[in-house]
Protein backbone atom coordinates (compact mmCIF):
# COMPACT_ATOMS: atom_id res chain seq x y z
CA UNK A 1 0.00 0.00 0.00
CA UNK A 2 1.04 3.12 -0.86
CA UNK A 3 0.08 6.39 1.17
CA UNK A 4 -1.07 9.08 -1.01
CA UNK A 5 -2.90 12.85 -0.64
CA UNK A 6 -6.16 12.81 -1.39
CA UNK A 7 -8.05 14.87 -4.14
CA UNK A 8 -7.38 18.84 -5.05
CA UNK A 9 -7.39 20.76 -1.88
CA UNK A 10 -7.76 17.52 -0.21
CA UNK A 11 -5.11 17.40 2.42
CA UNK A 12 -6.22 14.11 3.70
CA UNK A 13 -4.15 10.79 3.17
CA UNK A 14 -6.31 7.81 1.53
CA UNK A 15 -4.35 4.37 0.62
CA UNK A 16 -3.82 3.87 -2.90
CA UNK A 17 -3.87 -0.16 -4.40
CA UNK A 18 -0.23 -0.65 -5.29
CA UNK A 19 -1.16 -2.71 -8.49
CA UNK A 20 -1.14 -2.39 -12.57
CA UNK A 21 -3.88 0.47 -13.39
CA UNK A 22 -6.22 -1.08 -16.12
CA UNK A 23 -6.84 1.98 -17.71
CA UNK A 24 -4.48 3.13 -20.38
CA UNK A 25 -5.26 6.77 -19.83
CA UNK A 26 -4.42 7.01 -16.36
CA UNK A 27 -1.83 4.43 -16.60
CA UNK A 28 0.18 6.89 -18.96
CA UNK A 29 -0.62 10.20 -16.72
CA UNK A 30 0.77 8.45 -13.72
CA UNK A 31 3.82 7.44 -15.26
CA UNK A 32 4.42 10.67 -16.44
CA UNK A 33 3.69 12.44 -13.02
CA UNK A 34 5.73 9.63 -10.88
CA UNK A 35 9.00 9.39 -14.09
CA UNK A 36 9.31 13.57 -13.34
CA UNK A 37 9.17 13.43 -9.50
CA UNK A 38 11.48 10.16 -9.76
CA UNK A 39 14.45 11.93 -11.84
CA UNK A 40 13.48 15.46 -9.21
CA UNK A 41 14.53 13.01 -6.69
CA UNK A 42 17.79 11.40 -8.26
CA UNK A 43 18.55 15.18 -9.43
CA UNK A 44 17.96 15.88 -5.67
CA UNK A 45 20.26 13.15 -4.35
CA UNK A 46 23.36 13.98 -6.83
CA UNK A 47 23.36 17.44 -5.91
CA UNK A 48 22.54 17.24 -2.19
CA UNK A 49 24.96 14.36 -1.40
CA UNK A 50 27.80 14.84 -4.14
CA UNK A 51 27.07 11.18 -5.22
CA UNK A 52 26.96 10.20 -9.27
CA UNK A 53 24.06 8.78 -10.30
CA UNK A 54 21.20 8.35 -12.92
CA UNK A 55 18.06 6.82 -13.65
CA UNK A 56 16.87 5.18 -16.97
CA UNK A 57 13.36 4.18 -17.51
CA UNK A 58 12.32 2.55 -20.59
CA UNK A 59 8.73 3.18 -21.52
CA UNK A 60 6.51 0.55 -23.76
CA UNK A 61 4.78 3.51 -25.44
CA UNK A 62 7.87 5.77 -26.19
CA UNK A 63 11.04 4.22 -28.38
CA UNK A 64 13.51 6.36 -26.51
CA UNK A 65 14.00 5.40 -23.33
CA UNK A 66 14.31 8.56 -20.96
CA UNK A 67 16.86 9.17 -18.40
CA UNK A 68 18.73 11.79 -16.15
CA UNK A 69 21.24 13.35 -16.92
CA UNK A 70 21.23 13.23 -20.83
CA UNK A 71 21.73 9.86 -22.57
CA UNK A 72 25.09 11.40 -23.66
CA UNK A 73 26.34 12.20 -19.75
CA UNK A 74 24.98 8.84 -19.34
CA UNK A 75 26.98 6.93 -21.43
CA UNK A 76 30.23 9.32 -21.16
CA UNK A 77 29.70 9.31 -17.49
CA UNK A 78 28.75 6.05 -16.24
CA UNK A 79 29.34 3.61 -19.10
CA UNK A 80 32.83 4.36 -20.26
CA UNK A 81 34.04 4.59 -16.71
CA UNK A 82 32.19 1.01 -15.73
CA UNK A 83 33.72 -0.72 -19.15
CA UNK A 84 37.21 0.97 -18.28
CA UNK A 85 36.83 -0.81 -15.01
CA UNK A 86 39.67 -3.84 -14.61
CA UNK A 87 37.52 -7.18 -15.34
CA UNK A 88 38.83 -8.62 -12.32
CA UNK A 89 37.59 -5.72 -10.02
CA UNK A 90 34.13 -5.93 -11.85
CA UNK A 91 33.55 -9.23 -10.97
CA UNK A 92 34.90 -9.09 -7.51
CA UNK A 93 31.09 -6.80 -7.09
CA UNK A 94 29.04 -9.35 -9.27
CA UNK A 95 26.75 -11.40 -7.47
CA UNK A 96 24.42 -13.56 -9.07
CA UNK A 97 21.19 -14.86 -8.33
CA UNK A 98 22.68 -17.91 -7.03
CA UNK A 99 25.51 -16.82 -5.08
CA UNK A 100 22.63 -14.62 -3.34
CA UNK A 101 20.13 -17.28 -3.06
CA UNK A 102 23.24 -19.14 -1.19
CA UNK A 103 23.93 -16.26 1.12
CA UNK A 104 20.34 -15.95 2.27
CA UNK A 105 19.72 -19.62 2.68
CA UNK A 106 23.03 -19.86 4.90
CA UNK A 107 21.57 -16.57 6.86
CA UNK A 108 18.41 -18.12 7.30
CA UNK A 109 20.09 -21.50 8.58
CA UNK A 110 22.06 -19.43 11.26
CA UNK A 111 18.84 -17.34 12.20
CA UNK A 112 17.09 -20.99 12.68
CA UNK A 113 19.87 -22.49 14.43
CA UNK A 114 19.54 -19.52 16.71
CA UNK A 115 16.08 -19.76 17.26
CA UNK A 116 16.58 -23.51 17.83
CA UNK A 117 18.90 -23.17 20.67
CA UNK A 118 16.77 -20.28 22.17
CA UNK A 119 13.53 -22.08 22.35
CA UNK A 120 15.56 -25.59 23.39
CA UNK A 121 17.07 -23.61 26.43
CA UNK A 122 13.40 -21.97 27.25
CA UNK A 123 11.91 -25.19 27.13
CA UNK A 124 14.84 -26.85 29.40
CA UNK A 125 14.64 -23.91 31.67
CA UNK A 126 10.83 -24.85 32.16
CA UNK A 127 11.66 -28.66 33.01
CA UNK A 128 14.58 -27.65 35.58
CA UNK A 129 11.97 -25.07 36.81
CA UNK A 130 9.40 -28.06 37.13
CA UNK A 131 11.83 -30.57 38.21
CA UNK A 132 13.53 -27.98 40.86
CA UNK A 133 10.16 -26.58 42.01
CA UNK A 134 10.82 -27.93 45.89
CA UNK A 135 14.71 -28.53 46.12
CA UNK A 136 15.22 -30.93 44.07
CA UNK A 137 12.41 -33.12 44.88
CA UNK A 138 11.13 -33.53 41.23
CA UNK A 139 14.01 -34.85 39.71
CA UNK A 140 13.02 -38.83 40.47
CA UNK A 141 10.36 -37.26 37.73
CA UNK A 142 12.58 -37.63 35.20
CA UNK A 143 12.56 -40.88 33.22
CA UNK A 144 12.99 -39.83 29.54
CA UNK A 145 17.06 -39.65 28.61
CA UNK A 146 16.38 -37.00 26.10
CA UNK A 147 15.09 -34.98 29.08
CA UNK A 148 18.07 -35.37 31.04
CA UNK A 149 20.49 -34.60 28.33
CA UNK A 150 18.56 -31.54 27.59
CA UNK A 151 19.36 -30.45 31.34
CA UNK A 152 22.73 -31.60 31.37
CA UNK A 153 23.20 -29.21 27.93
CA UNK A 154 21.15 -26.31 29.81
CA UNK A 155 23.52 -26.57 32.89
CA UNK A 156 26.67 -26.60 30.21
CA UNK A 157 25.37 -23.50 27.99
CA UNK A 158 24.42 -21.68 31.55
CA UNK A 159 28.56 -22.45 32.81
CA UNK A 160 29.53 -21.42 29.95
CA UNK A 161 27.94 -17.64 30.56
CA UNK A 162 28.75 -17.62 33.72
CA UNK A 163 32.45 -18.69 32.10
CA UNK A 164 32.55 -15.85 30.25
CA UNK A 165 30.95 -13.33 32.61
CA UNK A 166 33.63 -14.24 34.81
CA UNK A 167 36.60 -13.82 31.89
CA UNK A 168 35.25 -10.16 31.21
CA UNK A 169 34.68 -8.92 35.07
CA UNK A 170 38.37 -10.58 36.02
CA UNK A 171 39.64 -8.61 32.42
CA UNK A 172 38.13 -5.44 33.62
CA UNK A 173 38.93 -5.35 37.07
CA UNK A 174 42.58 -6.51 35.64
CA UNK A 175 42.47 -10.05 37.76
CA UNK A 176 44.54 -13.10 36.56
CA UNK A 177 42.51 -15.69 37.30
CA UNK A 178 42.84 -19.53 35.72
CA UNK A 179 39.02 -20.43 34.50
CA UNK A 180 40.16 -23.39 32.73
CA UNK A 181 38.82 -25.51 35.45
CA UNK A 182 35.59 -27.96 33.60
CA UNK A 183 32.79 -27.68 35.54
CA UNK A 184 29.71 -29.42 34.35
CA UNK A 185 28.54 -32.50 32.48
CA UNK A 186 31.03 -34.35 30.36
CA UNK A 187 31.11 -33.20 26.85
CA UNK A 188 30.29 -36.89 25.29
CA UNK A 189 27.05 -36.89 27.16
CA UNK A 190 26.14 -33.72 25.74
CA UNK A 191 26.94 -34.30 21.99
CA UNK A 192 24.56 -37.83 22.56
CA UNK A 193 21.89 -35.21 23.64
CA UNK A 194 21.90 -33.35 20.55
Amino acid sequence: MVVVRGGEGDMTRRRLKLGWIPVGSARNASLRKRREGLMKKVKELSILCDVQAFVIIYSPNERIPLGWPSPHEIHGMYFSRFINVPEARRDKFKVDQEKSLEDRLLKTKEHLARIYKDNKKMEMSQLMLEVTGNSFQGIEKLDDINEICGLLWLLDEMSKEVTKAAVEYYKSHQVNVDLSINIGPPKDVIKKAT
